[in-house]
């Protein structure tokens, strides 16, 4: 106490964007709930491998403390095992990182942007020569000075290999089956909505040749024994829906599936039961709101008639949806959100099958489009938080519309009212167990 734990993320009083408190963390043994379980159950196993390479992946703040506590003790016992980090959050702290150079006692290396080639770099240098210069992406000390190889490396989807999940405690999974993730593209085509800074994960957009996916699926599914799928992409492309749909159907697959989409005009009627007929079960939409004015201003680029109409076709054809939604964007009124919320808690929504929704507060990310013209979008002023090395975001005041605080007490109105509409398990609790429920009542 007061720390707290649950299957899906884990609560300290420490900032995760302060490298002081984080620090501070890694030691605390009444407050840092990993120490222990990682003495106790982990640590060992990593040990007993008698490895050179460590590599721990941070792709969510949350991690952070549970992934810099585990480099630690690993460094405590065996200092001579080389530990890289990779992950979505230390490539938006590139900056950051080369002014907290404590970073550096426990981890050797960071590993930003994608990859594939730079982790299989990394294991030829240490085998090698150790010449840390020729791994793309890496950023390491050398000479007490901390260095960053550039130009960044960007991967040819084309050219990589099917994902290989062996090494995996699959069978361990509380999962009746495995669902295993597939990408289409990299990136985000679209790449306008004002409050996203996915760009600076994915330098640029590029798609997987269908035919590659086919046969990433096929191996896959013989390889691991499952025939279900999920489609991990920012947004799967609409031609690209189009093209695995009709090579599962002229294969005649029994692979049951679901993926991340854009409401477009192009996703029609057709299209949709073409994909359900593949074995599509669910999407999942990037809603955010149900109110033009406020969509215009996010820049989303969709419109409420289209959204109306593709969520009635997935109705119609029997595939499941999930929506995301974000509370309390600069200038929306509570008006404008009680709108988003009325709408998801459609009867004909909430009464079909999978129906899944996800609100979350609006929170100003780092080189995201709002930051870079505040006007434009009604605020007064945007701040840095003081003692936040590692921020990842800006507090700001607002000139019309919630506040801050206003739009945090709606976010947990919100919350709480789809808790007593929707019940978090399982739908609500993990997508893609979500898809092993559908097909299973089904």
């Amino acid at each position: 106490y007061p720390s707290s734990m649950t299957s899906l993320n884990n609560d300290m009083r420490y900032s995760v964007y302060s490298s002081q408190d984080i620090f501070k963390a890694l030691d605390d043994e009444e407050e840092n709930i990993f120490l222990n379980l990682y003495k106790k159950h982990i640590l060992s196993s990593i040990l007993e491998f008698s490895p050179n390479l460590v590599g721990i992946s941070i792709t969510n703040t949350s991690q952070i403390i549970p992934g810099l506590t585990l480099a630690k003790l690993i460094k405590n016992q065996h200092k001579e095992i080389h530990i890289t980090v990779g992950g979505s959050v230390f490539t938006k702290l590139i900056e950051n990182i080369k002014k907290v150079d404590g970073l550096f006692s426990m981890v050797d290396s960071f590993i930003v942007f994608e990859g594939e080639h730079a982790l299989l770099e990394l294991v030829g240098q240490l085998d090698g020569k150790r010449d840390c210069k020729k791994v793309p992406n890496l950023i390491y000390r050398e000479n007490g000075v901390t260095k960053i190889n550039e130009p960044f490396y960007t991967e040819d989807l084309n050219k990589l290999p099917t994902p290989d999940f062996d090494g995996f405690p699959l069978k361990l999974y509380h999962t009746p089956a495995s669902v295993l993730p597939v990408q289409t593209s990299r990136g985000c085509y679209y790449s306008k909505c004002s409050f996203c800074n996915l760009h600076l994960d994915h330098r640029s957009f590029r798609l997987r040749r269908t035919e590659l996916l086919m046969e990433d699926i096929s191996t896959l599914s013989q390889k691991y024994n499952t025939p279900y799928f999920f489609f991990t992409d920012e947004s799967v492309p609409i031609n690209k829906l189009r093209e695995i749909s009709q090579g599962l159907l002229e294969k005649r697959w029994d692979i049951k599936w679901m993926g991340g989409v854009r409401f477009e005009n192009s996703l029609d009627d057709d299209l949709l039961e073409k994909m359900h007929e593949s074995g599509c079960q669910k999407l999942v939409f990037g809603l955010e709101s149900y109110n033009q004015r406020v969509l215009d201003l996010m820049k989303k680029g969709i419109k409420t008639d289209v959204v109306k109409r593709v969520l009635d076709a997935c109705l119609k054809v029997g595939i499941a949806f999930h929506l995301y939604i974000i509370v309390g964007f600069p200038t929306e009124t509570e008006k404008e959100a009680l709108e988003t919320l009325d709408f998801v808690l459609h009867k004909e929504y909430l009464n079909s099958l999978g129906f899944s929704c996800l609100p979350s507060l609006f929170g100003m990310e780092k080189d995201s489009p709002v930051t870079h013209s505040p006007s434009e979008y009604g605020l007064r002023s945007i701040m840095s938080p003081r003692g936040e090395d590692l921020g990842l975001g800006y507090f700001f005041e607002v000139e019309q519309g919630m506040s801050p605080e206003e739009a945090g007490e709606m976010y947990h109105y919100i919350i709480g009212r789809l808790s007593e509409e929707l019940c978090p398990f399982p739908y609500n609790y993990s997508l893609s167990d979500g898809l092993l429920y559908i097909t299973r009542i089904k």
